[in-house]
């Protein structure tokens, strides 16, 4: 049996111009998950992460303080859907960034305006009916996000260890896939991932299993959930 560990980034920086940047809790927490993987005695055979900056940063202050040898691979397979796209889709006006921040300050609580908006958006681009909206529609994502997996579970020897640094949807779409969830099952489990949590998988000859979501026990009861999607 070998074992998959999937890793959710570190907290990014929400509401600043560059999103895709961790914040200085977001690199806090990505020592934490590596020195509590480490204490576990995990050491990775393969070591991988989706092309976001978010998710590179995680992993290279994972290996920091873990102590890890392993050199990160890059799989794009792993990066998250693009947030930008699923909320312009449903606002068009919102390519400004200008006008959808002075929308949301203009309710006097932009953060739950967002989340208000942000859950019709998705629910747009989860639905199906307006696919050619999107470069990349929900199916599409879902089939990529099956793929990574499938190319490292191919890449695993037995009782090999794969760690995966990947994003909150990517997690989610994994894990619904698992329990043959629906759509609704994918949003609620990408709501509730928590910045550097650990989801783990078990690889068998019969397929791959469901071991544990969202543990997140290293970093103590104040840990953040989503800042905004992914």
């Amino acid at each position: 049996m070998s074992r998959i560990l999937l890793v959710r980034h570190g907290q990014a920086s929400w509401g600043r111009r560059d999103y895709d940047v961790l914040s200085a809790r977001g690199h806090e927490q990505a020592r934490l998950v590596g020195a509590a993987l480490a204490e576990r005695g995990v050491v990775p055979d393969v070591l991988v992460h989706g092309g976001m900056r978010r998710q590179r940063e995680t992993a290279e202050e994972m290996v920091q303080a873990a102590g890890w040898s392993v050199e990160p691979d890059v799989d794009p397979g792993w990066a998250e859907y693009d947030h930008m796209e699923v909320i312009t889709a449903h606002r068009p006006a919102y390519r400004s960034m200008t006008i959808m921040r002075a929308d949301l300050i203009r309710t006097f609580q932009p953060r739950r305006a967002f989340h208000e908006m942000y859950d019709v958006a998705t629910q747009r681009w989860t639905g199906g009916d307006h696919d050619t909206d999107y470069d990349e529609s929900f199916a599409q994502f879902s089939s990529r996000v099956e793929g990574a997996l499938t190319t490292l579970v191919a890449r695993l020897g037995a009782r090999q260890t794969g760690v995966v640094v990947t994003s909150a949807g990517v997690l989610a779409s994994i894990v619904t896939d698992l329990v043959h969830g629906s759509s609704q099952t994918w949003k609620e489990l990408e709501r509730s991932a928590v910045n550097a949590a650990v989801t783990t998988l078990e690889v068998t000859r019969t397929g791959v299993g469901l071991v544990t979501f969202n543990e997140h026990v290293h970093l103590g009861f104040g840990a953040d959930s989503t800042a905004t999607t992914t």
